[in-house]
């Protein structure tokens, strides 16, 4: 209940960008399913919204574009190449690595 108030704060006045840490920490598969459908309505309105996640299906599911970081200091960067404003499953993320 906390997750998703904090985000209906986030969202209340409007945001031109918005900084979401784990936004599907804690919800049911329901209110995941209305998270994801936020980010995206929210996204297609013109915010930034920049995701932190480890769920790299959810990243890949949601964003134009991504970039991660292993713990040994390698950095990944990618663009998914999934409809992301519509919500399908039509592609794969493709990645360059640089070291």
């Amino acid at each position: 209940m906390k997750q998703k108030l904090m985000v209906a704060m986030a969202l209340l006045h409007r945001p031109e960008a918005l900084l979401l840490d784990e936004p599907l920490t804690g919800l049911d598969p329901p209110a995941m399913r209305r998270m994801k459908d936020r980010i995206r309505d929210t996204a297609a309105s013109g915010v930034a919204v920049i995701l932190s996640s480890h769920m790299l299906h959810l990243v890949e599911e949601l964003c134009r574009a991504w970039r991660s970081w292993s713990a040994a200091g390698r950095c990944s960067t990618g663009r998914s190449t999934r409809s992301a404003a519509r919500g399908r499953r039509a592609g794969a993320a493709t990645s360059r690595r640089s070291s």
